[in-house]
């Protein structure tokens, strides 16, 4: 029988969704920024190519993929910056996207709206890579 997520409606009916990443923080882990207004595109190789609503969050420890499911539990990734290959930030027609990399692992997140904030999260992202990197 299948179990319905009913976190998944207050997902739906919220604008807010800071609660949800609040679940999975870590002790003396804070949001920086966060994006949950995009889909996440799978683009890695070998898996199938899904385009859901999610959330993209990044932490002072790390990048988080949060995407909320209706049956079942929510899917959940997370990567530590040491383990970030590459980010780039853009804009098209449809909103700002920004192109992940983490190893084999690669998605884009698009239809960020407003656009600014791809490049915002990015920015984040490659200031904490540079820290981490750092000798």
């Amino acid at each position: 029988m299948l179990k319905i997520n009913w976190k998944f409606f207050k997902y739906l009916l919220t604008r807010k969704h800071d609660w949800l990443v609040q679940e999975v923080l870590k002790p003396g882990e804070e949001i920086l920024y966060m994006i949950s207004s995009g889909r996440i595109k799978e683009k890695t190789l070998g898996k199938r190519e899904t385009m859901p609503l999610g959330i993209f969050a990044a932490t002072n420890k790390r990048v988080l993929f949060y995407i909320p499911k209706m049956v079942g539990e929510f899917e959940f990734e997370e990567f530590p910056y040491d383990q970030i290959t590459s980010i780039e930030s853009g804009k098209d027609f449809l909103g700002g996207y920004v192109d992940f990399a983490a190893g084999s692992t690669k998605k884009r997140i698009f239809f960020i709206q407003p656009k600014k904030e791809a490049e915002e999260i990015t920015e984040i992202i490659r200031a904490h890579m540079k820290t981490v990197s750092a000798p």
